[in-house]
């Protein structure tokens, strides 16, 4: 997820850097001669994303290759909305936080999604995988967009270099390598998948009490 511009510690991954902005580019300066507005992007960024996340829902492998496909072109629109604000000078807070909010909930809609898929072979504990990996994504986005760590080092502070497109392409990845050779073993990736979310949300938590903490105590 692309987190808004006011936020320094943000940084973009390999395929922000070496795929999506490349391709962004050229599609804003497009843009920017017509009437469209970077808000307009980003909705019409939200009909692509939700149709990628219909794809992993009860997914076989033909739509989980053209959810991830879906998502790509997602990505893209994403990169575009922003460089067309910064082309035609519309840079807004509400569309730094529109943004957060579609890829948090594409994000969420594509994880639930995959452990629906999964939960077809997990019987009466389909709907706590979900939720909990619902809960998961939502609570990251929450903690990394709302509440990052201090400045300086420790586990949270390096956990946002995740905070990127990256991860999420190899999950993506990994789940249509699973569904397609060893649907098995779908529920334990999702269950990985749950375990890391929450794990990742909770030492934001945590550095950032032990930080305050350590504060009140200078103080």
């Amino acid at each position: 997820m692309e987190a808004p511009a006011n936020q320094a510690w943000s940084t973009d991954g390999l395929t922000d850097t070496f795929v999506h902005r490349p391709c962004a580019g050229p599609l804003a300066r497009l843009l920017a001669q017509l009437p469209v507005t970077p808000n307009a992007v980003t909705l019409a960024g939200l009909v692509v994303g939700v149709i990628a996340a219909s794809q992993f829902w009860y997914a076989t492998p033909n739509s989980a290759m053209l959810g991830l496909l879906l998502y790509f072109l997602q990505a893209v629109m994403d990169h575009v909305d922003g460089e067309l604000a910064r082309l035609t000078g519309q840079v807004s807070k509400f569309g730094a936080w529109l943004d957060v909010g579609v890829d948090t909930a594409i994000d969420i809609l594509i994880v639930v999604g995959m452990a629906v898929t999964a939960g077809a072979r997990t019987g009466p504990l389909r709907v706590a995988l979900s939720a909990l990996a619902g809960a998961g994504i939502a609570l990251c986005s929450l903690f990394t967009n709302f509440f990052p760590p201090p400045a300086g080092r420790g586990v949270a502070r390096a956990t946002l270099r995740l905070a990127n497109r990256d991860p999420v392409y190899f999950i993506l990845a990994a789940f249509l390598v699973l569904l397609w050779k060893a649907d098995w073993l779908l529920p334990l990736f999702i269950w990985v998948l749950v375990i890391g979310s929450h794990a990742y949300w909770l030492a934001h938590l945590i550095q950032r009490t032990v930080a305050s903490r350590s504060r009140q105590r200078r103080g």
